[in-house]
C-alpha cells in the first residue's frame, strides 16, 4: 500500500506526464459550432473554494458535470476517440444527451461496436439499437462530462490530504485518498486554487491520468469541453463536447420511443462486467496462493457478483476457474466497491461477472 511520501512522488513524477497535455483553462462565451441552445453561461455563482480536504472533494463532486437534480433541462452533444497500447487512433464514437429529469430523457450512443438510443419516460426505460448496456467506454465517455467525481468514495476510514501543484503557470489545489487497507482506483483529485473546478486526476498507482481543459461555467456547475486520459504516457481517450445548452422544460412531453424501442426494461438489471470495470472505485489486489505459485500454475476465476444500492459488493459466487485460485479470487472481490449503478435516478442493485486472472508474477482483476 501506498504511503503518504510515494502518493507524493507520484504526484511530482506525473506532472511531466501531463504539463505537455495541461492548457491553461479558457472560457468560450459561444457554442463552439452557433447551436441554437443557450449559450455556456457562469449561471449560480461559484463558491470559494474550501479549506477542508474533505470539503473540496465534496464541492467538487456537487459543481463538476451536471449530475445532480439541481439543473435545468439540459442537451450535450460530445465526439470521442479511442487509442490502442501503442498511442495510434482506433475507433471514435459519439454521446448526445437531452435531459430534463433523470426519469426523463433521450440518450444516445453512436459508433462502429455500438449504437443505441435510450428513451427514460413516465412508463419507464426504452431502449433502441443494441440491447446490451452502454459497454466500458460510453459508460466512462458519460462520467467524465456528467459525473467526474463520485458522490461517495468507498474507502473505509480515508485519510485525505491537500498538496499544491504548480502546472507551467497554473496553481493547483489537490486531494489525495489513501487508505491502509483497499486500493482507490483514483487516489488524487487537483482543482484551480480558488474554486472546486476540477482540471486533473490521478490513478493510485500514478501511471493513469485525466485532465480536464476548456472548462466552461453552465448553470452554475464546471463541464470540461475538453478531457484527455492518458496512461504510461499513451492517449487512451479523448472526449470533446461540440454542443452543449439549456433545454426548455416543456420538451420533456415531446420525448417518445420510436416504433423500435423494447421495454421497458424489467426489476431484475444483469449488467456486463466491462460496464461495471468503469464504475470500479475501490479495489484489493488478491494474494497468489502458494500452492499455486509453487507448482508454477496461472489461470481465470470468474464470478457472479451482485453489487448492492451502495456499490458494495454484496456477493460472490463462483462460475468457473482453477480450483487453487478460487477462494482467493472470491475473498478479494467481496472487498470491492463501486459506484452506485444508477437506473432512472435510483440507485440500484445489479448482478454481473467479474474475472479476476493470475498470473506468476503478477495478478490483474
Amino acid at each position: 500500500m501506498l504511503g503518504t511520501s510515494q502518493v507524493g512522488a507520484l504526484l511530482i513524477l506525473s506532472l511531466a506526464v501531463v504539463s505537455a497535455a495541461f492548457a491553461q483553462n479558457t472560457v468560450p462565451t459561444t457554442p463552439a459550432n452557433g447551436t441554437e441552445h443557450t449559450a455556456p453561461s457562469a449561471g449560480p455563482s461559484i463558491p470559494s473554494m474550501p479549506t477542508d480536504p474533505a470539503a473540496i472533494l465534496a464541492a467538487g463532486s456537487k459543481l463538476n458535470g451536471l449530475n445532480g437534480s439541481a439543473t435545468s433541462p439540459w442537451h450535450i452533444k460530445a465526439t470521442y476517440q479511442e487509442f490502442d497500447s501503442n498511442g495510434k487512433l482506433s475507433s471514435s464514437g459519439s454521446y448526445e444527451e437531452s435531459w430534463f429529469s433523470d426519469r426523463s430523457y433521450k440518450r444516445t450512443y453512436t459508433s462502429a461496436n455500438f449504437t443505441q438510443t435510450d428513451y427514460a419516460i413516465e412508463r419507464g426505460l426504452y431502449p433502441t439499437g443494441s440491447q446490451d448496456w452502454p459497454g466500458h467506454r460510453e459508460t466512462q465517455v458519460r462520467m467524465y462530462l456528467i459525473a467526474p467525481i463520485p458522490t461517495q468514495l468507498g474507502l473505509p476510514n480515508p485519510q485525505l490530504q491537500k498538496k499544491s501543484l504548480t502546472l507551467g503557470t497554473a496553481q493547483l489545489q489537490c486531494v489525495t485518498l489513501q487508505s491502509s487497507q483497499v486500493h482507490p482506483i483514483n487516489s488524487a483529485y487537483c482543482f484551480e486554487q480558488d474554486r472546486p473546478m476540477l482540471r486533473l486526476v490521478l490513478s493510485y498507482d500514478g501511471l493513469s491520468q485525466s485532465v480536464y481543459n476548456s472548462v466552461v461555467e453552465f448553470q452554475g456547475h464546471f463541464i470540461a469541453r475538453d478531457v484527455r486520459v492518458t496512461f504510461r504516457n499513451q492517449p487512451v481517450l479523448t472526449v470533446h463536447i461540440d454542443e452543449i445548452g439549456t433545454l426548455p422544460a416543456t420538451g420533456a412531453a415531446e420525448l417518445s420511443p420510436s416504433s423500435d424501442a423494447v421495454g421497458p426494461i424489467g426489476a431484475k438489471i444483469v449488467v456486463p462486467e466491462g460496464t461495471m470495470s468503469a464504475l470500479l472505485l475501490v479495489h484489493v489486489l488478491p494474494i497468489y496462493p502458494v500452492v499455486a505459485k509453487d507448482a508454477h500454475l496461472q489461470g481465470a476465476v470468474v464470478l457472479h457478483v451482485t453489487v448492492g444500492k451502495d456499490g458494495a459488493v454484496k456477493s460472490a459466487d463462483i462460475i468457473s476457474g482453477p480450483n487453487p485460485f478460487r477462494t482467493a479470487a472470491a475473498d478479494v472481490v467481496r472487498h470491492w466497491v463501486y459506484r452506485p449503478f444508477m437506473f432512472l435516478g435510483d440507485a440500484t442493485e445489479v448482478e454481473t461477472n467479474v474475472t479476476i486472472t493470475f498470473t506468476l508474477g503478477n495478478v490483474n482483476p
